[in-house]
């Protein structure tokens, strides 16, 4: 098994950041909000040891090979580079994702 360093897109910040800030406001509590984010990146520090043993999604032709990773209805995805696992995106399963990749 290889263990992946993990980096972070601008793009998966600004996903999480607009969905901490619904559960905040959706819920009015910041503890679930908090708990919410910080499940998130233990699930993905989690999957660092092993990213690479899973199945790809390839969204559209021409996309690079992307992992997913669910959490709770949420989906996030992670593309791998060397040793890198770069996470991109973190999305409601309802969403039209291949458009939104």
């Amino acid at each position: 098994m290889t263990s992946y360093r993990v980096l972070f897109a601008e793009t998966f910040f600004e996903d999480i950041t607009g969905i901490v800030q619904f559960i905040c406001e959706k819920t009015g509590s910041k503890e679930s909000a908090k708990a919410f984010y910080e499940a998130v990146f233990e699930k993905i520090k989690s999957r660092a040891v092993s990213a690479d043993s899973y199945e790809t999604y390839v969204p559209y032709q021409g996309a690079p090979d992307y992992y997913r990773l669910y959490y709770k209805s949420f989906i996030i995805f992670y593309v791998l580079d060397g040793d890198c696992m770069d996470v991109r995106r973190i999305m409601w399963a309802g969403s039209d994702i291949p458009n939104r990749i």
